[in-house]
């Protein structure tokens, strides 16, 4: 059987025998690329057992360290199964070239998430394809605000922060330092590199004031194609106002951070995402960011239509109890 290249996503080289779909036998190579002489068999029942927890939990963590992988990984898995999480390394990149997962990296660590057909905004979300955007039934969605509430020790800054933005609408310099007050702690591993620009922020506010104070009278039922360009506007004048300002990641952009100010001017309406979020749902907003959010408000939308009826709001709007339930299942996986 022929030898066929393959890369870790380190970029470390190595050849194989075998398909993604049968089993492998992998040849590690040292820095001059020759064989080590090592031989890794990795059998059908790794793979197919590796494919599975990825499409059912959608977004997991790699976890490929040899002799302490993370909580909840997949080396994790494989480690109490008394398989080496190392197979990891060989294996999810082949499944990425056989387009079944994409990969990102969070930090220090690898995450995969499972590849799905993106949908246009355009495209109507019907009853028929409802299960291609992982809408939670009532217990699961329940369980995961319930999960959020009992480990989601951040909240106290999302709850200043919604004082502060109500108390001083209309201000746009206090309300730029209102969304500063969340945008520094719970998007602090993006800015530990360096702040946005306040005066940037509050001028986008300040320009941007009549629109967004239409939205902030409106839920995500209201969302429509109609308002696409109008939040592709908002969207864009956000990325570039939040752009970190100085330091060695100057101009580096966060739609993350986008998200979050948006929803906190106008929380009934616009949802929250971060990285795991978004991949878990098909929103790859590496390139077109604007675009692939419209895209994740259609979805909110739609998961809002099922879930309104799930558990009462009480102080906090439907919409962030939906990012609580993606919290706890994609970011966390606490459920």
């Amino acid at each position: 059987m022929t030898l066929r290249n393959g890369s870790t996503f380190n970029g470390i080289s190595f050849l194989y025998k075998g398909s993604i779909n049968s089993s492998l036998k992998v040849y590690p190579l040292d820095s001059k690329g020759k064989k080590t002489g090592t031989t890794v068999p990795i059998d059908k029942e790794t793979i197919d057992f590796i494919k599975r927890v990825i499409d059912e939990k959608g977004t997991v963590q790699m976890g490929a360290c040899r002799d302490n992988p993370s909580p909840n990984s997949l080396g994790k898995m494989l480690y109490g199964m008394g398989k080496s999480p190392q197979f990891l390394s060989y294996i999810l990149p082949l499944l990425e070239e056989e387009s079944f997962l994409t990969h990102y990296k969070d930090g220090g660590a690898y995450w995969v998430n499972r590849r799905t057909e993106m949908k246009t905004v355009s495209d109507k979300v019907s009853d028929d394809n409802v299960n291609d955007i992982r809408i939670p039934n009532k217990n699961e969605f329940i369980k995961g605000c319930k999960e959020f509430e009992k480990y989601g020790k951040r909240d106290a800054m999302y709850k200043v922060a919604t004082f502060l933005i109500s108390h001083y609408w209309a201000k746009p310099s206090e309300m730029a330092d209102a969304l500063g007050v969340l945008l520094l702690t719970w998007n602090q591993a993006f800015y530990r590199y360096g702040s946005f620009d306040f005066d940037e922020l509050e001028k986008c506010i300040k320009d941007n004031l009549s629109l967004l104070e239409d939205f902030r009278k409106r839920t995500i039922f209201s969302f429509s194609t109609q308002d696409e360009g109008k939040i592709k506007s908002l969207f864009n004048s956000f990325l570039k106002a939040l752009k970190i300002a100085e330091g060695k990641a100057k101009g580096r952009l966060s739609p993350v951070a986008v998200a979050k100010a948006l929803h906190l001017l106008a929380p009934n309406y616009f949802p929250l995402w971060d990285y795991k979020i978004a991949w878990a749902y098909g929103c790859y907003y590496k390139v077109r960011p604007a675009d692939e959010y419209l895209k994740f408000c259609d979805i909110t939308k739609t998961i809002a239509e099922k879930a309104k009826d799930y558990i009462a709001p009480l102080n906090k709007t439907l919409v962030k109890l939906i990012d609580e339930y993606n919290y706890s299942k994609y970011t966390q996986g606490w459920i």
